[in-house]
């Protein structure tokens, strides 16, 4: 039952895993924060169509908004990537079969998901779709910021991987979504490290200012803090922040958008 999940929440923050780990809704009365780890617009999308048939009183839903979620990599997550098997685990109840028309899917590891969580170990809770705030304590002198980059933007070959039109569309599709029901949305970049945005890709950082500036023109609200400079312990690592950065940025949030 999702339901009780939304009782009184006001302010719903989705996204990936930038985003999870970025706003803490302990300092942002009757809000939430269901973000998951390598969550693409495909799936947040599918994730706000279950959870606005509930009933809700949300006024303002913060999702997450940065150069990777425009990666192509972003559309290779639900067949052969290390994180497949975990993805599908949490989104099977809202994302069927049928979905995945527009994505490469390993449908046996659905399947094999599918059945296991509905027939062989039966049971009630089918909410793993349903992130939550995670608190990272500073550590970047600890990360290798050559993997990062090479998972985010790069095949296996070191060739560039190429832009997602199809998390572009779907980030329309939540446009749409969340207008039909006279919900407020919000995309936030979060602050990333000063070495990791002078690494990004050029196709990418021109996506991003192109769909930037498109979602502006139609009067998206986007708070880029992406280039804010901040300190080596606001970091967990090159692109996630620890809990220091985390209550920076989310007080900045809720004093611009003034939820209170």
């Amino acid at each position: 039952n999702t339901s009780k999940s939304l009782d009184k929440v006001k302010t719903m923050v989705l996204g990936d895993s930038r985003i999870m780990t970025a706003v803490n809704p302990q300092l942002i009365p009757n809000s939430i924060n269901i973000a998951e780890n390598s969550e693409s617009y495909f799936i947040s999308y599918f994730k706000l169509k279950r959870l606005l048939n509930q009933k809700n009183e949300l006024k303002t839903i913060i999702i997450g908004f940065s150069y990777p979620s425009f990666s192509a990599y972003m559309d290779r997550l639900f067949d052969g990537d290390m994180a497949t098997g975990d993805i599908l685990n949490r989104i099977y109840p809202i994302v069927s079969i049928s979905d995945f028309k527009n994505f490469d899917l390993d449908v046996d590891k659905y399947r094999q998901v599918y059945f296991k969580n509905m027939f062989v170990y039966p049971h009630l809770d089918h909410n793993k779709f349903i992130g939550s705030f995670t608190p990272l304590k500073p550590g970047i002198e600890n990360t290798n910021i050559e993997s990062t980059l090479k998972r985010h933007y790069y095949r296996q070959d070191s060739i560039f991987v190429g832009i997602s039109d199809l998390n572009r569309n779907y980030l329309d599709s939540i446009i749409e979504l969340t207008r039909k029901e006279n919900i407020d949305l919000v995309l936030v970049n979060i602050p990333l490290h000063k070495d990791y945005l002078e690494k990004i890709p050029q196709p990418i950082v021109d996506y991003y200012e192109k769909t930037k500036a498109e979602l502006l023109n139609k009067r998206v609200k986007i708070l880029d803090y992406g280039q804010l400079k901040f300190e080596n312990n606001c970091f967990k690592d090159h692109n996630h922040l620890s809990i220091i950065g985390a209550n920076r940025i989310t007080r900045q949030i809720k004093k611009e958008l003034e939820l209170y």
